[in-house]
Formats: structure tokens, C-alpha cells, sequence
């Protein structure tokens, strides 16, 4: 029988495959080993993560291992009671495992993780969620837009400002707000200040919680509201929460 000669649909994207049973096994016993291994674990919460910001951190944590998997398969690893801890203590660090975070398995001391974690602290653009944290508004005129070229003109309007080429010149038609301090940002938003080329977002990893191999604790860091992390020493305040085997 001739092939036939209709239209045939290729898909040019390849999506990935969910995660198999075995990857999540693999990633448990990775970690179990890695907890024979060093003395500490810590869970540390990653804010505005980046993959390439990310992976120097990796770089200057090593020989340590920073796993950022799912957070069900992690628990798994650590065990969420008594009866499932895969060591003495463990699993009462397996409670502050939610949200954007990362746990990290190495012998540094909590006040070297934090040294390594201040300095990869960077600001970058934001995506689309993120809260404004400034209000930028756009006057009418040919300034405003005056260091893009005129071939951008139809993606400018495409992101809603009013423009118009006027003698090969961008042209503002009116003042527009880009956005405003305390609200999400849209997709479009993102661009605008993106092209504009101010950040708004910072990338930043600080502690949650750490475990002890030697006593099998967990301790509980406190955030500051300028981003430092500190232990609460109990007597400014309520004692650190601690759990043992």
C-alpha cells in the first residue's frame, strides 16, 4: 500500500517525563548515603532561585550535597516519625521540609553555611508573581523609550504601552505606569522592567532548620527581617525549638 502523502502533525517540543520510581529511589538512598556521610543536614529556604545562581552555590558547598527534589521524596529520606528516621533525631528536620527549599548534607558548621550563603545573595530580574518594589511610571514623549530602536516598537505596544514611530523614533503617547510598589507583577510587567533593566527580585538561601549527627538535635533558626539568620539564644526571647531521638 503507497505511504500516504497527507499532512502529518510533528511535534517539535520534547516534553519530560515525570519523575519514575526508580529516579525517587535513587534519590533516597542518595541521600540516606550522604547522611552516613557528613555531620550536618540542614534545610534552607530558597527564595527567586535561579539555575545558574544555583549551581555555583553547589560549587562552593562541596564536598557537601545540596538536593533541591521534591519535597515528599526528601521527607521520605529523612522519615517523618520515630519508627521511619533513617537517623537518630532526623525527623523532626523532616517537618520544615515545604515550601521553595533545598537540604543540605555536609560537615560545615552553621556559621560557615551562612558565610557561603551571604555572599551568593544577588539581585536579579523578577517573574511574574513577584511583588513590585518600586513604582515606575513612564512620561509621554520620545525619552522615555529613547534607548530602544524602532525595530522594538511592535513589541513594546504588544506589552500594552501606547506608542507610535514617529521620524524613527519610539514615541510615548502618554504617561504609563509600569507598575506599582506592593502589587504582583503581570508577565508583561516583567518585560517592561526587564527591559528597562531594573531587578526586583534577589536571589537569596538562608537556614531553616539544622540537624547534628552528634546529638541528634534539630535546631530552629529564627529569620531576621534584614535577611540574616541568627539562633535565638533564649534570652531575648523564647528558646530555640529542639527535638531529640
Amino acid at each position: 500500500m503507497p505511504k500516504s502523502k497527507r499532512n502529518q502533525v510533528v511535534n517539535l517540543t520534547k516534553v519530560s517525563k515525570r519523575q519514575t520510581r526508580e529516579s525517587k529511589d535513587k534519590t533516597i538512598e542518595e541521600i540516606r548515603e550522604c547522611l552516613e556521610k557528613f555531620r550536618f543536614a540542614y534545610v534552607l529556604k530558597l527564595e527567586n532561585q535561579r539555575n545558574n545562581l544555583l549551581k555555583g552555590l553547589r560549587d562552593d558547598l562541596k564536598p557537601g550535597r545540596l538536593f533541591c527534589g521534591r519535597n515528599k521524596v526528601m521527607q521520605v529520606a529523612l522519615g517523618v516519625d520515630p519508627e521511619s528516621e533513617s537517623q537518630d533525631g532526623i525527623h523532626a528536620l523532616s517537618a520544615h521540609v515545604s515550601g521553595e527549599v533545598g537540604l543540605l548534607l555536609t560537615d560545615m558548621t552553621a556559621e560557615q553555611v551562612t558565610d557561603i550563603l551571604a555572599n551568593h545573595e544577588q539581585a536579579n530580574f523578577a517573574r511574574s508573581g513577584c511583588i513590585s518594589t518600586a513604582d515606575i511610571t513612564l512620561e509621554a514623549g520620545d525619552d522615555a523609550l529613547s534607548r530602544f530602536p524602532h525595530s522594538q516598537e511592535p513589541f513594546l505596544r504588544k506589552l500594552g504601552l501606547p506608542t507610535l514611530l514617529v521620524n524613527g523614533k519610539i514615541r510615548l503617547m502618554g504617561d504609563y505606569e509600569v507598575c506599582k510598589t506592593g502589587k504582583a507583577l503581570t508577565p508583561e510587567q516583567c518585560q517592561l522592567v526587564k527591559l528597562l533593566g531594573i531587578p526586583m527580585a534577589v536571589f537569596r538561601v538562608s537556614m531553616v532548620a539544622q540537624w547534628s549527627k552528634e546529638d541528634g538535635q534539630c535546631t530552629v533558626f529564627e529569620e531576621e527581617e534584614e535577611g540574616s539568620m541568627e539562633v535565638d539564644d533564649g534570652l531575648s526571647g523564647p528558646p530555640p525549638v529542639e527535638a531529640t531521638a
